[in-house]
């Protein structure tokens, strides 16, 4: 079972990862709100960040059995890389918009 939790950790991390990547990539100009939808939203992305979400749940259980609670830790982890990302990118919005 620990194996399949990674397995479906890293899934569930490229769901997301894709998802935001899209999101942002359709929104150049645009800054990405951090708590409602954006202007545009790519076709899919939504489907994928609830699948993505899921994955990460289920690799919490299945990884917890072996390394404890504190495995929640790592999917906590890549969510905030995400939280980063769009930091970034409102960032360069910002800067574009001011020059």
């Amino acid at each position: 079972m620990v194996f399949l939790g990674w397995i479906v950790l890293a899934v569930g991390a490229g769901l997301l990862g894709w998802s935001l990547w899209a999101t942002l990539r359709d929104n150049p100009g645009r800054s990405v709100p951090y708590n409602r939808r954006p202007e545009v939203v790519p076709r899919g992305t939504i489907l994928w960040r609830s699948l993505g979400v899921a994955m990460f749940v289920l690799s919490a259980v299945l990884l917890s059995t072996e390394y404890g609670p504190w495995i929640v830790v790592l999917p906590l982890g890549v969510v905030l890389v995400g939280f980063g990302a769009i930091v970034l990118h409102n960032r360069r919005v910002g800067q574009a918009a001011a020059e």
